[in-house]
């Protein structure tokens, strides 16, 4: 428990913004040991101290339920319960889970068609909201943008032409008639058609194929 700790700011779960504190930056997965000796077979780095095991307790189903100044070091909690570390607290019994999916053990190799369940809570209500007019006059503009550009662009597409070199037109026209766009153009031909975040490259276009 952390002493310096004097009053624990619950408008952290409040706030969805806010998904993470003190998370440890993407770094190697390299092991570190302080000698040869200690890095000699499969023990553990000497640099590591694992907080694995039975953790108390106490779950509270909106800020008002906590325990008061849970967080302190006076506070007795041997009534609390107990949870595996690591593990997930919906997976032990507390709140419900975001979804449920093909229960285990599952080998990996039997067909699973995993059943979705989707929980819309108030977080999703309070930012699901109705464009203004403003907004809907822009997206309507903004459509009809693209509409025009992609008319120009069906007399662009000719057998021999390179991907990026179709990309680079349609991104003039789109730079001609508005600010340019929102987001890379992806310009793909036969198979690579398939890939929906494909990168475009110096294939050339051939008769019969799909762009």
């Amino acid at each position: 428990m952390n002493k310096n700790i004097t009053e624990f700011d619950f408008g952290i779960v409040r706030n969805p913004r806010i998904f993470q504190q003190n998370s440890i930056m993407p770094h190697s997965d390299q092991e570190y040991y302080s000698s040869e000796e200690a890095a000699s077979g499969e023990a553990l780095s000497d640099f590591k101290y694992l907080l694995n095991g039975l953790w108390k307790f106490s779950y509270a189903k909106n800020p008002s339920l906590a325990v008061p100044r849970f967080y302190s070091p006076q506070v007795d909690c041997h009534a609390w319960d107990e949870i595996r570390v690591p593990a997930h607290i919906q997976m032990e019994g507390y709140d419900k889970p975001q979804y449920s999916n093909y229960e285990y053990p599952w080998d990996g190799l039997q067909a699973v068609k995993p059943e979705l369940k989707l929980i819309l809570g108030t977080v999703i209500d309070e930012v699901k909201a109705i464009k203004a007019p403003e907004e809907q006059e822009k997206m309507f503009r903004a459509s009809q943008v693209n509409d025009s550009v992609m008319e120009k662009v069906a007399a662009l597409i000719q057998p021999g032409k390179s991907e990026l070199q179709l990309q680079q037109e349609i991104d003039g026209i789109f730079r001609q008639v508005s600010q340019g766009n929102s987001f890379d153009t992806i310009v793909a031909y036969g198979d690579h058609a398939a890939d929906p975040h494909g990168v475009p490259g110096e294939r050339a276009l051939k008769a019969g194929e799909a762009v």
